[in-house]
């Protein structure tokens, strides 16, 4: 749990750390936003303006800590540039699917047993 993920954006390899529950009200403010087709904008407000913003910072701020604290400036710019293709994947890491999530829990309950044994 919590690994995160690899994708591909322009040609490079990266992995995409996950939210954590501190992130859960804007996450659920951005989920909004999100339809079976994509992001609505025409929702857009600024709150979930400034809720994008600070989710894909958080992520990449996770995902890239010593870039982040080298220059969070040029972090913040590639999270600008490569928005539309971090937003999808923020969203597939932080939900998954049934059955995935499903195993992750059965997983989290077996070393939380594991540990108080």
């Amino acid at each position: 749990m919590g690994a995160g993920k690899k994708v591909v954006i322009d040609g490079e390899t990266y992995v995409i750390a996950p939210l954590t529950t501190d992130e859960a009200p804007l996450f659920l403010n951005v989920m909004r936003l999100s339809g079976d087709k994509g992001f609505d904008f025409t929702k857009m407000t600024d709150d979930v303006a400034v809720s994008i913003r600070d989710l894909v910072n958080i992520t990449l701020q996770r995902s890239f800590p010593e870039e982040w604290r080298e220059n969070s400036l040029e972090v913040k710019s590639f999270g600008m540039k490569y928005l539309m293709d971090l937003l999808p994947v923020i969203f597939e890491i932080n939900v998954p699917e049934a059955n995935e999530r499903a195993s992750r829990v059965d997983e989290l309950k077996a070393r939380i047993r594991e540990k108080q044994a």
